[in-house]
């Protein structure tokens, strides 16, 4: 029996988008190049869609083992609405961050629109900043210096 149908489902939708990447889209559409080491163009395409394919077969079976832990909100928090234009900001920052990209690049461009994005989300812990930092930074060292792809 299914405990939990928004795990169950999204699960599902998951594990099969990942099934028409690794089987049709991969295959279609990256090109095989051979580098040193053994590793192509398709390896981390392939690694990642793997991987996500495995977390979403876990919350497929989490949904059959535990309740969900989501509780129904009260009327009046769904009607109040904190931050109505924080969507549509970020959507603007988003579109904007495409326009300044080639401009500034890819590093100075994505720390200083997330830190505005967590500013209009109304982040408050400093270390909530510094991770995300962290992030963008080691995912520059990935992609420039170990899978020697060019950021903008």
């Amino acid at each position: 029996m299914i405990k939990s149908k928004k795990d169950f489902f999204s699960g599902t939708a998951l594990f099969l988008f990942c099934i028409v990447l690794y089987f049709l889209i991969i295959p279609k559409w990256v090109a095989v190049t051979t580098t040193v080491g053994g590793v192509n163009s398709r390896t981390f395409p392939e690694f990642s869609t793997i991987f996500i394919g495995l977390l979403s077969f876990f919350l497929i079976i989490k949904s059959f083992l535990f309740y969900s832990s989501d509780t129904e909100e009260p009327e009046e928090s769904k009607t109040k609405d904190k931050k109505p234009f924080a969507p549509y900001s970020i959507i603007f920052i988003m579109v904007l961050y495409t326009f300044i990209v080639p401009h500034l690049g890819y590093l100075i461009t994505t720390i200083l629109s997330m830190i505005i994005i967590m500013g209009i989300l109304s982040v408050r812990k400093w270390y909530y900043y510094l991770i995300v930092i962290l992030i963008i930074i080691s995912t520059v060292f990935l992609f420039e210096d170990l899978l020697r792809v060019q950021l903008p």
